[in-house]
Formats: structure tokens, C-alpha cells, sequence
């Protein structure tokens, strides 16, 4: 029984580690240029514009379905540079339609998503030009291409949306 004690202290111990002051710093410098937006969470990060439905879960996540034509999130920018935006996502599909999704800041095209033929999350990726963001409040809008009644759902759905990230190059 000590043994065993020891034995997990030990396993558990060997994962930590210390951080000089510059590490420390790095990585909360690194913090404040990223921006999370928990979509499926109960009090998501930034503030939640026009389009997004109510929480959901399934047996794996927490996601909110778009459920009009497009939604949007606000997030703040002290500095502006070049960001890498991800979006953790997945599409409505179909039978014999192609979901797509623009991505658009600040009310400027981006870049299209064609999504997959699945209804499994992906995780989507662009890289956001200084250009389109500014200091203060930016919005991202993400536009599904079509929206879909499915069974005895009263909602037209179009993209269930757990997460978005935004990072700082």
C-alpha cells in the first residue's frame, strides 16, 4: 500500500515542472494574444452576436447550432496584427448538397469553407490580414450556405459551432 502511494506521488510529480520568469512571461504574453471563445460553454468568452441557438450537448461536446443564415461573435484587440483564426465546427450535411461557410471580419469577405460530407466536427483554419481587424471591438461572421429543417425540429439549422480561436501571429 505505501508503495503504491509513493509510486503515484512520484508519477504525478514527474510531469511538473518549474517556470524561470521569462517562461512565465512568455506564456501569459502568449495568453493575452489569444482569444477563446467557448461557443457550446454556459458563458462563452466575447459576446455572443445575432443567429446562434441554444447550448446543446451530445456525448462527446457543447455546441451551438447557427440557426439562421449567419451568426456572429465580438471580440476585443488591444494591438492589431496578423491572427490565425480556428474554428472547431460541423456542418449540416445533406444528401447531394455541399455545406459551405464564409468567414468574414469586421463585414470584409475572408475566405469559403467547403465542409466535408459528414456530420462530424473539423477543426477550420485561415489566417486573418492585419488589414481587416482594428483596436477595440472586431466581429467575425460565419454565413452557412444553406439551412435545413431535420425530423420534428423547429429550427433550420446550418453549423453547430463548439469553439473559436483566435491567436496572434
Amino acid at each position: 500500500m505505501g508503495r503504491s502511494i509513493i509510486f503515484c506521488l512520484c508519477f504525478l510529480l514527474s510531469g511538473y515542472s518549474v517556470q524561470s520568469d521569462e517562461e512565465w512571461t512568455a506564456a501569459n504574453d502568449n495568453a493575452r494574444a489569444r482569444v477563446v471563445i467557448d461557443v457550446g460553454g454556459d458563458e462563452p468568452e466575447g459576446s455572443m452576436g445575432f443567429g446562434w441557438s441554444y447550448k446543446e450537448r451530445d456525448h462527446v461536446r457543447t455546441y451551438r447550432w447557427i440557426e439562421h443564415m449567419e451568426a456572429d461573435v465580438w471580440f476585443e484587440r488591444e494591438e492589431v496584427g496578423e491572427m490565425k483564426l480556428r474554428v472547431e465546427a460541423a456542418a449540416l450535411h445533406v444528401e447531394g448538397m455541399r455545406q459551405n461557410i464564409g468567414v468574414y471580419i469586421n463585414h470584409a469577405f475572408i475566405t469559403e469553407w467547403v465542409c466535408p460530407d459528414h456530420h462530424e466536427f473539423t477543426m477550420y483554419h485561415i489566417r486573418i490580414p492585419r488589414q481587416h481587424l482594428r483596436p477595440g471591438n472586431n466581429r467575425l461572421t460565419l454565413r452557412v450556405g444553406y439551412r435545413h429543417r431535420i425530423e420534428r425540429e423547429r429550427r433550420e439549422l446550418g453549423l453547430a459551432v463548439e469553439r473559436i480561436v483566435l491567436e496572434s501571429y
